[in-house]
């Protein structure tokens, strides 16, 4: 790759330990996660290993969710299955008072008949010790299109989950990622959704959580 070493040793030098971990392990600099080389280098499998072997050491998680339901009794909350290109624990809370959770997305906007569809998404990395989250609006047009949007943290019950969540998580070992961390972008390593240059520190730590959504989606 174009960027040397050094330059990227300097660039990470300036991270918590535990990021610096997450890269070194995980994400070598060497190879392209764009090139066919990186799937076979042992970082690479090591992820892998750790991404299938995450869901079968989900108590903790499955603790703290349980404690945010018991919080949270009248906003609905669901647990989203880890993946291979997860590199955190992930759920979701339903941001309108006593709803429960559809089996289909596009009958959200049957249950709610006035205004947007707001979510809160919280992930909790297996990579690093950190937590974050996401508030996204969705909206229905007339022929069923659906956009999706990322806003700010507004509204009590937004306020309620994000406080909820920073004293449930920093129970079971958890801390809310610095903002200026989470952007920090990184050189010298790409990843398979994101090139050279754009991969930021909340990419790495966690994973396809960040990766944006296709804008507008379609049910």
């Amino acid at each position: 790759m174009s960027s040397s070493k050094g330059k990227t040793r300097t660039t990470a030098a300036n991270l918590p330990d535990s990021v610096r971990l997450a890269l070194r392990r995980y994400f070598p600099t060497e190879v392209s996660a764009h090139s066919a080389a990186y799937y076979a280098l042992p970082e690479h499998l090591a992820l892998l290993r750790l991404r299938s072997e995450a869901e079968g050491r989900m108590l903790r998680w499955n603790d703290a969710a349980e404690e945010l339901k018991k919080d949270l009794e009248d906003l609905a909350i669901r647990m989203r299955e880890c993946t291979s290109f997860n590199n955190a624990y992930e759920l979701e809370i339903l941001l309108h008072e006593g709803l429960p959770f559809p089996d289909k997305r596009e009958e959200l906007f049957e249950l709610i008949k006035r205004g947007p569809v707001r979510t809160a998404y919280v992930a909790a990395s297996f990579l690093a010790p950190y937590w974050t989250i996401q508030f996204r609006q969705w909206k229905c047009s007339r022929s069923g299109v659906v956009t999706m949007v990322n806003v700010p943290q507004e509204g009590r019950h937004s306020t309620r989950v994000a406080n909820s969540s920073a004293k449930v998580l920093k129970k079971y070992g958890w801390r809310r990622i610095p903002s200026n961390l989470a952007q920090t972008k990184i050189q010298g390593i790409d990843l398979q959704h994101l090139p050279q240059g754009e991969v930021r520190v909340a990419d790495v730590v966690f994973g396809d959580f960040n990766t944006p959504v296709p804008f507008p989606v379609s049910l």
